[in-house]
C-alpha cells in the first residue's frame, strides 16, 4: 500500500534520525552507516536532502532486516559514546534534539505492534 511503510523502514528511518542530527554534526569522528541510508530513510526533511518516495518504501528489498538492526546498533553505540566523557555537558548541548528524537520514535513503532497490544 503506498501509504504504509514497511516496519524495517520505521526501524531505519529512527536511526537515521539520530545519525543525521545528533552524531555527524556532533561526533567528527563519526561515519555514517551506509551512504545511500540518508536518501532511503529520510522521510519530510526537505532541508536535510533528496528522499526515498514514500509510495515506494515498500518495494525496497534492501536493506533486510539484520542490517536495519546492524545500523540501529551502531548509532546506539555512538550515542552512547558520546555521553562518556562529560553527560552533562552532552544533554545541556543536545536534550532538545535528543527528546525529539525520543518523541519520534513511539508513533514510528506503534505500527508495527499487533493492535492488540497498541492500545
Amino acid at each position: 500500500m503506498p501509504d504504509a511503510s514497511p516496519v524495517k523502514w520505521h526501524l531505519a528511518h529512527t536511526s537515521w534520525f539520530f545519525e543525521t542530527f545528533i552524531l555527524v554534526p556532533y561526533c567528527p569522528d563519526y561515519r555514517p552507516f551506509h551512504s545511500e541510508f540518508g536518501i532511503l530513510f529520510n522521510s519530510y526533511y526537505h532541508a536535510v536532502g533528496p528522499r526515498w518516495p514514500r509510495p515506494q518504501r515498500g518495494l525496497m528489498s534492501r536493506p533486510i532486516v539484520a542490517e536495519g538492526y546492524a545500523y540501529r546498533a551502531q548509532v546506539d553505540q555512538a550515542i552512547s559514546q558520546l555521553f562518556e566523557p562529560d553527560k552533562q555537558r552532552v544533554l545541556d548541548r543536545l536534550a532538545d534534539t535528543l527528546v525529539l528524537g525520543l518523541n519520534h520514535e513511539p508513533p514510528h513503532f506503534a505500527q508495527a505492534r499487533p493492535a492488540q497490544e497498541a492500545s
